[in-house]
């Protein structure tokens, strides 16, 4: 029943709402679109290329300065240098976080419109090679700076004595 005062004793049942818009991914990341439509450089504008078809024999990503949003990205992109430090570049299907690509990045060159990442693959989890058009989120994880210099450890103990050689041949002297 209502209880309103106004609709007598219909009874009003529990209608669900349509459900809500997926939450935008976290990190440090950007969403492009996948062109598997070659393995050089350039990519399209908004997209992505590897330079090899097996995803674990990738050693270059070439990204778009723009994303698959229509959004400039060169400042992102232009960032993962980290001081040469670089980090952890992490490729997943939009919406499907648990199937993913990890690398090692190792270098970033800016091309003008877009940039080589220079990567060495770690590994997977339930990934496929993508199809032209997927989209696809590249989330960076940079490396922390490298800490000083730890102090010098205490001498280690003395080896053991060698052993004795062995006795020379006795020579008689010259008469």
């Amino acid at each position: 029943m209502c209880g309103c005062g106004n609709c007598g004793d219909s009874i009003i049942p529990n209608v669900a709402g349509a459900d809500g818009q997926n939450g935008i991914f976290g990190g440090y990341s950007a969403v492009f679109t996948f062109d598997a439509a070659g393995t050089t450089a350039p990519p399209s504008t908004g997209s992505f290329r590897f330079n090899n078809a097996t995803a674990n024999a990738v050693t270059e990503i070439y990204v778009s300065d723009t994303n698959g949003d229509a959004v400039d990205v060169d400042a992102f992109l232009d960032s993962l240098t980290n001081s040469n430090n670089y980090g952890l570049l992490r490729i997943f299907k939009e919406f499907e976080s648990a199937t993913f690509l990890l690398f090692e990045l190792t270098g970033v060159v800016d091309n003008g419109t877009y940039h080589t990442l220079s990567v060495t693959y770690i590994g997977h989890s339930y990934f496929t090679t993508p199809a032209t058009g997927d989209r696809l989120v590249v989330s960076f994880a940079p490396k922390g700076a490298v800490g000083a210099t730890g102090p010098t450890g205490a001498a280690g103990a003395n080896g053991a004595n060698g052993s004795n050689g062995t006795n020379g041949t006795n020579y008689r002297d010259w008469e």
